[in-house]
């Protein structure tokens, strides 16, 4: 996973119009490790130079360093942060109206680029870091009726949060053949014949009442269940489902764009693992939706599967998806399932 809080080097600088006319004050950065574009203060940093970057969907502390992102003038009405407990701390994409050209598509910023000289003067010779800069993980709520017991998430099963592709275009050589499949904005949820696992915790399916066990009410064992019950009935011991627990009722990022929030709760599955030895391995694309198939289960739509000449075809592709459908983003992959990222929207990014 991409570090949340990193050195960087300004890679170029571009010039930005409002409609016809060249702004003055701000222009368009671009960093030699990561994808993501920026908007900042003119001359503020010269090609070459080293800055703090700070990843976007990651939350900032209520510390002098990061009041004037928190309440800039002292007030936090105005902050771009997206809110957590009502309270502006998530940095999301912020949208300019501005352009790379004149008359052209308006500018996104994703992330907080710091003056390295800013951040060393807040926390003196302290390593810079996540924890010395006080910067945690956003994560959306998930919703527990506390009825059931929770264990460790099984140490040998990888975490499903996929890396933003502006994190992992080294990895990406052209041309490439991809399989898109809608992201989902729900909760993630992990089902084989033993566990049933939020994206921290294994549930237990049944709990003590008085002298005998109950099913769970927890959400994630009432629409879980199901399914543990279908990989049972099939004897497949050695598979993990990979899904989203979405619609009313269940954990979100809260954003009220969200096409989910108009559907009945369900789960839509994006993978399917192997099991060997307790570690869990993806299955090749075809695989996946053979064995869904198979089982019977709902998967996540494809969007597009077909080859790519070059990063400006795949993000054309995604940005032209995004103008007609209201989604969080697209999770692309090769058909081995070896390489997978998330390319986000980031109108619906801006919005949470």
């Amino acid at each position: 996973m991409a570090t949340p809080v990193q050195k960087v080097t300004i890679k170029a600088k571009f010039p930005l119009y409002k409609k016809e006319e060249l702004a003055e004050r701000v222009e368009l950065i671009t960093l030699e490790e990561t994808g993501f574009e920026l908007v900042a203060q003119k001359d503020l940093y010269a090609v070459g130079d080293t800055a703090i970057y700070i990843q976007p969907d990651y939350c900032l502390p209520d510390t002098p360093l990061f009041q004037d992102f928190i309440a800039p003038g002292g007030d936090p009405k105005k902050s771009y942060l997206g809110k957590i407990e009502d309270q502006p701390r998530r940095i999301r994409a912020i949208k300019f109206p501005l352009s790379k050209e004149p008359n052209g598509d308006k500018v996104y910023s994703n992330g907080i680029l710091l003056p390295l000289s800013v951040v060393t003067s807040h926390i003196g010779e302290q390593p810079i870091s996540a924890e010395s800069l006080g910067i945690t993980k956003y994560e959306a709520p998930i919703k527990l009726m506390g009825d059931t017991q929770l264990s460790p998430f099984p140490s040998g099963w990888y975490q499903t949060d996929e890396e933003n592709i502006n994190n992992v275009w080294n990895e990406v050589v052209f041309p490439i053949y991809l399989i898109g499949t809608q992201k989902i904005d729900g909760t993630s949820i992990s089902i084989s014949t033993e566990y049933i696992a939020t994206r921290k915790n294994v549930m237990e399916r049944f709990v003590k009442k008085g002298d005998t066990e109950v099913e769970s009410t927890e959400t994630y064992i009432k629409y879980g269940s199901q399914y543990q019950d279908i990989l049972r009935a099939a004897q497949e011991t050695e598979i993990v489902l990979r899904g989203e627990l979405n619609g009313q009722g269940v954990g979100s990022s809260g954003n009220k764009l969200n096409p989910a929030l108009k559907e009945a709760a369900n789960i839509r599955f994006f993978g399917i693992d192997r099991l060997r030895g307790g570690i869990t391995y993806k299955l090749p694309h075809a695989e996946f939706v053979a064995k869904a198939q198979a089982l019977g289960i709902q998967t996540v739509p494809i969007i597009f599967e077909k080859e790519f000449s070059s990063r400006g075809e795949l993000l054309a592709t995604c940005e032209a998806y995004f103008a007609q459908h209201v989604i969080e983003g697209i999770v692309v992959r090769t058909p081995d399932s070896k390489f997978s990222a998330k390319i986000m929207n980031n109108y619906y990014d801006s919005k949470k």
